[in-house]
C-alpha cells in the first residue's frame, strides 16, 4: 500500500503535535497543553501480534484479507520478523509506543 497523504485519516494522522494544535485552535479552543505519553504494546506471542494487527488496522486488514493464503502467510512472517527486536526471552513481545495527551479549554 502507498503511504497515506499527510493529514489523511489513519492511525498516525495525529502524530504531529503541530497538526493537533492546528485542529484544536481551529475548532475555537485556546492553545492546548500537549503531553507525550509513552507506554509499551505487550503481546503474549507472535499469534497475539498478528491478531491485534488484523483487529486494529482497518485498511491494512482489508488488504490482507484479499491476499492468497500464501501471500497472507508471507505477510504475517514479515510482520512478525519486524517485531523480532521486541521479543522477550519468554516469547512475549513488548514494543515501545507513544500517544498524545491533549487538554484545551
Amino acid at each position: 500500500m502507498p503511504p497515506p497523504e499527510p493529514g489523511a485519516p489513519g492511525p498516525f494522522s495525529m502524530g504531529d503535535p503541530g497538526r493537533i494544535r492546528e485542529l484544536v485552535t481551529g475548532a475555537g479552543f485556546e492553545e492546548p497543553e500537549i503531553e507525550e505519553i509513552a507506554f509499551a504494546l505487550r503481546y503474549a506471542d507472535a499469534g497475539d501480534i498478528w491478531d491485534s494487527i488484523l483487529d486494529l488496522a482497518g485498511a491494512l486488514a482489508r488488504v490482507i484479507d484479499g491476499l492468497s493464503e500464501e501471500e497472507r502467510g508471507a505477510t504475517r512472517d514479515a510482520m512478525i520478523e519486524n517485531f523480532g527486536q521486541y521479543r522477550n526471552e519468554d516469547g512475549s513481545y513488548s514494543a515501545p509506543a507513544m500517544s498524545w495527551g491533549v487538554v484545551a479549554r
